[in-house]
């Protein structure tokens, strides 16, 4: 009787109000339910002993937050306006920071021998007695790095490194106007930047195996499993970004931006979620001094569109209308790399 009178008592006019709460609260305990959201942004529960953990923020909002443009290269130095080489970090010391090795297809099928800038300098910081210069890559790195895109990971020791071949930007296919320095070229651009995407996705696969090596049987115990523990950071640099720029070298920073959101948005799941888990930081390294504040501003540019985005997180991530929709793009999350670890 007593909640018979307590209903009694409610003014009418807040009817809808208790309504419309209810519904929300329904609406979430839903989204709850189906492992898309929870209030501490994880799914903390299981509804099928199968079904794999997911994260509500393992998307490209979350990792594209962790994006920082460093004033150094993967090992830590730089190259001043003045021309002179500083250090301004230290070269990686172990597994947990993984560097990115702008490899040649050439070298990669041959021998390290001969190799200069980025690649010639990382073949001599892993040294002859791990990687002799004169004979060939392991046959892992050979077997899957047959072309433009791939990628493979590699230790050497307590240094890790991932391969990465990246596209030819002065070939035909990325060259489709009429006039052959038309830095606009619509169609070439977007064609390079697709293929500059699958190469960060191969790349980021790379990372998160190392991250995660079972990670294509991964199957977390919820009940014992803390969602968020950092643990490495990937030192990569702009692929192609050198000689194989072309006439979009001045383009690269928003070539690469938008590379790597698209390559995050391809990835499966079970990588992005591993990314999100696992990783403390992804920096891109510049190198030169001189290329530093055209990156950082076009990073910027792109992690204030993320925050955008993200606060329309259904919508934005079918149709985001900053970022650039690729016809074949779909296709790169076709492209496979396993895990190697010998």
């Amino acid at each position: 009787m007593g909640v018979v009178r307590f209903i009694k008592r409610i003014p009418v006019w807040t009817i809808p109000i208790w309504g419309s709460a209810g519904f929300w609260l329904t609406l979430q305990g839903f989204r709850y339910y189906q492992g898309g959201y929870s209030p501490y942004g994880y799914r903390q529960h299981s509804t099928s002993a199968s079904k794999p953990f997911t994260i509500f923020n393992a998307s490209k909002y979350e990792l594209g937050q962790m994006i920082h443009v460093v004033p150094y290269g993967v090992l830590g130095t730089q190259l001043t306006v003045d021309k002179d080489i500083v250090q301004n970090a230290d070269a990686p010391s172990d597994e947990r920071v993984v560097i990115v090795d702008p490899a040649g297809l050439h070298h990669i099928q041959g021998v390290p021998a001969g190799a200069s800038g980025a690649a010639g300098a990382i073949y001599k910081w892993i040294g002859p007695e791990l990687l002799p210069l004169d004979e060939p890559f392991h046959a892992s790195i050979r077997q899957t790095i047959t072309g433009p895109t791939k990628a493979c990971r590699r230790m050497y020791g307590s240094k890790a490194v991932v391969h990465a071949v990246g596209p030819d930007l002065r070939a035909d296919a990325y060259n489709l106007s009429e006039d052959r320095t038309d830095k606009t070229d619509p169609e070439g651009f977007m064609a390079a930047t697709r293929d500059l995407s699958m190469t960060y996705q191969n790349i980021f696969k790379e990372f998160a195996a190392h991250l995660q090596p079972d990670i294509e049987d991964w199957r977390a115990d919820e009940a014992n499993f803390n969602p968020r523990q950092p643990w490495g950071t990937l030192r990569m640099l702009p692929v192609s970004g050198g000689i194989f720029s072309g006439k979009y070298k001045e383009r690269m920073p928003e070539m690469t931006a938008r590379a790597i959101i698209a390559a995050f948005d391809n990835l499966p799941q079970v990588h992005r979620r591993a990314l999100a888990m696992r990783t403390t930081k992804f920096e891109l390294c510049i190198f030169d001094e001189n290329e530093l504040l055209a990156f950082r501003r076009e990073f910027d540019r792109l992690q204030k569109n993320l925050r955008s985005a993200a606060t329309t997180y259904d919508s934005a991530l079918e149709t985001p209308t900053w970022r650039p929709q690729f016809d074949s793009l779909a296709s790169a999350s076709s492209v496979e790399t396993s895990s190697r670890d010998s």
